[in-house]
């Protein structure tokens, strides 16, 4: 005989997509799929990870990997072609990504089928965590006990329903019915994470340590569909003006970090000064300058980065240009700062010589407390404007805001399961000379002082019904 509410499976005509099912529904097995992405995201954090334009160019990405071997040494190269240097792009990890959404997808349709009632169930209620079962029988008539043990469930649930199959009555008490919605919006917080790490993957792009000069707009991106300029550094303080690809300006100030349209900015590091030269003569007239290291390229202005470096005596502080009319060269010099902080920073110190270069005419030291410096060496003029180049991280990650709604859904999830959900169902049946009754629970969330009082109940209920 069936109890009220039962229903039995259909036998499975198709054994493999059965077995298949049933692996898509194993909580262990998403729990290993999950556990395994979780650890893959935290080693794209921990690990060095390429950006995708520079593993795109062959020789920006060999040069890339000689910078990381020294800290892998003769593990780089393993690393490398096992993906680790760009996990979340790897095929394995995406292949991960995939198998985890449809386990999930297939976890939120066996949610939803339980919430509308299509979920087909060998039993009405089966056991679960906390009390399995508990069996006892009494000698007293069979409606004298049905009225006993609702009465004691009453005691326990606010509402307790009766159903009847004959001469088996089936009463039925529940609190916190709607604990599957729970389960559902932990199910849709993972999955949505999990869609951010595939969308992160697929789209996103990262740039470290990248060197903006004032005016010159760079493109980032892996196509350089994205372009940053920066408009101009305060001397004063430490912040910049910048205008992204979106066009939008915005101020960025040194440890800070700013998001917009799941586009990620940065500030970087340190960069030296951006010093602009130009010269005139006697009357006024603009003179022709060369840059001394590259090929010659006449103009009326130069522009100079200096790049910070661990001593001050290294190349990078020293730039020579020509002026072409004049037959000079000159040498222009950052002296750093010192790093116990007894000299004044952005100070320069201009050399310029006659002819061949051997000569010395004159020399002046040039402070940068200004925007503008001017100088008056062999009758040339030399006019210096002083800027700041910064050094800019940029990211785009579209997958942010489904990253953050996902966590929250996620956490809402877990807490959920934290709120006391609890189902008793009392089988009752006469059999000759005496009446059996048969519970079943499932217990769930915090439940202690429910688990006292139930055995406190169903002590006095054996009691009620005659038992020892």
């Amino acid at each position: 005989m069936l109890l009220p509410g039962t229903r039995l499976l259909p036998k499975p005509h198709w054994r493999l997509g059965r077995w298949l099912w049933e692996r898509c529904t194993s909580k262990g097995i998403l729990l290993v799929c999950l556990a395994l992405t979780a650890v893959a995201t935290a080693l794209s954090f921990a690990l060095p990870q390429v950006p995708a334009q520079t593993r795109a160019n062959s020789i920006s990405h060999d040069e890339w990997l000689s910078v990381v071997q020294v800290r892998f040494k003769d593990w780089t190269p393993f690393l490398d072609a096992a993906g680790a240097f760009h996990i979340l792009e790897a095929s394995w990890f995406r292949a991960l990504l995939g198998l985890a959404a449809f386990m999930l997808l297939v976890w939120i349709g066996n949610v939803v089928g339980a919430l509308f009632g299509h979920r087909q169930r060998s039993q009405p209620d089966e056991p679960r965590d906390g009390y399995s079962a508990t069996a006892m029988v009494s000698v007293l008539p069979p409606q004298q006990v049905v009225d006993s043990v609702q009465q004691a469930m009453n005691t326990l649930f606010r509402r307790v329903s009766r159903q009847t199959s004959g001469n088996v009555v089936c009463l039925t008490g529940r609190y916190g019915g709607w604990a599957p919605v729970g389960s559902l919006v932990l199910h849709l917080g993972l999955l949505s994470l999990v869609c951010a790490l595939a969308v992160n993957g697929r789209w996103g792009w990262q740039e470290s340590a990248l060197s903006i000069l004032p005016g010159e707009p760079v493109l980032v991106g892996p196509r350089g569909a994205h372009q940053i300029e920066l408009l101009g550094v305060a001397e004063s303080e430490d912040k910049a003006r910048l205008r992204g690809g979106t066009g939008r300006q915005f101020s960025l100030s040194r440890g800070d970090t700013v998001y917009w349209r799941g586009y990620r900015y940065g500030w970087a590091g340190d960069s030296g000064p951006v010093v602009e030269v130009t010269a005139t003569d006697k009357s006024g007239q603009s003179l022709t300058l060369s840059d001394y290291s590259v090929q010659p390229l006449p103009a009326e202005s130069l522009r100079f980065t200096f790049s910070l470096s661990g001593s001050p005596s290294q190349d990078e502080s020293d730039h020579l240009f020509i002026v072409s009319e004049e037959r000079m060269v000159a040498r222009l010099k950052w002296l750093q700062p010192d790093p116990s902080g007894a000299q004044e920073p952005a100070q320069f110190h201009l050399w310029v010589f006659q002819g061949d270069g051997q000569t010395l005419i004159g020399d002046s030291p040039v402070a940068a407390g200004n925007e503008t410096s001017s100088v008056l060496i062999g009758g040339v003029r030399f006019s210096l404007s002083f800027t700041r180049s910064i050094a800019l991280s940029v990211s785009y990650q579209p997958g942010t805001w489904p990253l953050c709604i996902g966590s929250a859904l996620a956490i809402v999830g877990l807490a959920s399961g934290l709120v006391p959900r609890r189902c008793m169902q009392a089988v009752i049946e006469p059999d000759r000379d005496v009446v059996s009754i048969r519970f079943s629970e499932r217990i769930a969330g915090i439940s202690w002082s429910y688990r006292r009082r139930r055995s406190e109940t169903i002590a006095r209920l054996r009691s009620q019904l005659g038992e020892a």
